[in-house]
């Protein structure tokens, strides 16, 4: 976040010293002429991080899908798979901070360019998974370069919009595309005007850096940390039990009796909540403002182990499936909400 405000600041500053002419404006007039400015960024600086997320989230999920015929053609057992996907965490989650200061070295852009083309070549090793320790070796690698790209993300979102903006929002060839087209901070968009640039730059420069580098151990006192901390915890156990799950459930459900692409088709419907959930309690945060935040994710929460529970103590399989659905529509829900949290 800091590198973010820096970067931005830093632009306001310079910016600010070529016009000596420019006037401040009040709160609520410079809010009002800020509009048509953050409106281009969402419009044109959104999208493109749109699709890359959305493919590093299809290559953490893609491999629950092909579990099953992966494990017969190779041999694999469920311990195996649940062993690859353990390795995948543990990358995945000790590099995300090593991930954040590397960004900081680095360009924002350049950097997760890095990390979009270099997990796209791991997804594509998948094809030569050969046996057990091959497949340890690319789930070890895939989360090694995908821990950075979400928090990496939200760094860089945050050289373009302000606490307010910011808070509400929700691969190889997407990394080449966000080398050479992405811009790196305001002062690269082209598509603002000066006048667009200054005001946007001001804006998201308000919150200044604090001088030298963040002293460890004043962050790790921080309440605020150990408090997403466990609810990242809580969120997390569930979030990926369920992503790397659901179709073995779905298939056991239906006794195994259905092709793959059953169960593909099936498991669309537990997502399907998920878009719903996603958007309804995103709205509903944003009605009744932030702090409701908190709310809604300690509810959505204990619905999601209500659907948990349902599904699991259940024999009727539209039961089930009802369960599951209430699941992922309260997980992906409070998904949104926390990661607005955090970006603040």
């Amino acid at each position: 976040m800091a590198t973010a405000n820096s970067v931005a600041t830093k632009f306001s500053d310079t910016i600010l010293e070529e016009d000596h002419t420019t006037l401040l404006l009040s709160s609520s007039s410079n809010a009002d002429s800020l509009k048509p400015a953050v409106a281009k960024l969402r419009r044109l600086i959104l999208p493109l991080m749109f699709v890359p997320s959305l493919v590093s989230y299809l290559d953490c999920i893609n491999l629950d899908f092909v579990a099953d015929d992966m494990q017969v053609d190779l041999g694999l057992s469920d311990k195996v798979y649940s062993l690859g996907a353990g390795f995948f965490f543990v990358t995945y989650g000790s590099m995300q901070i090593p991930s954040n200061r590397l960004l900081r070295k680095f360009s924002g852009v350049e950097w997760l360019a890095f990390l979009t083309i270099s997990w796209g070549l791991c997804t594509c090793c998948m094809s030569m998974i050969t046996g057990e320790w091959s497949f340890y070796s690319v789930c070890t690698l895939l989360g090694f370069f995908e821990a950075g790209f979400f928090p990496g993300t939200m760094v860089y979102l945050r050289s373009f919009f302000t606490t307010d903006d910011f808070g509400w929002r929700a691969a190889a060839l997407e990394g080449v595309a966000l080398y050479f087209f992405q811009p790196q901070d305001v002062s690269s968009c082209n598509f603002l005007t000066n006048s667009d640039k200054r005001m946007v730059a001001r804006e998201v420069g308000r919150v200044k850096e604090p001088p030298g580098e963040p002293n460890l151990k004043e962050v790790m006192s921080l309440p605020g940390l150990w408090h997403f901390t466990f609810h990242w915890l809580v969120f997390g156990l569930p979030y990926w039990g369920f992503i790397y799950w659901v179709p073995k459930i779905i298939d056991e459900l239906e006794d195994g009796d259905v092709s793959s692409t059953t169960v593909i088709f099936l498991s669309s419907i537990p997502y399907t909540g998920a878009v719903i959930g996603n958007l309804t309690l995103a709205t509903l945060a944003d009605t009744f403002g932030n702090n409701s935040r908190f709310f809604f994710v300690g509810v959505a929460m204990e619905l999601a182990g209500f659907g948990f529970f349902l599904g699991s103590i259940s024999n009727s399989k539209t039961l089930s499936f009802v369960g599951l659905t209430i699941t992922g529509a309260e997980l992906w829900g409070s998904y949104g909400l926390l990661w607005s949290m955090i970006a603040q």
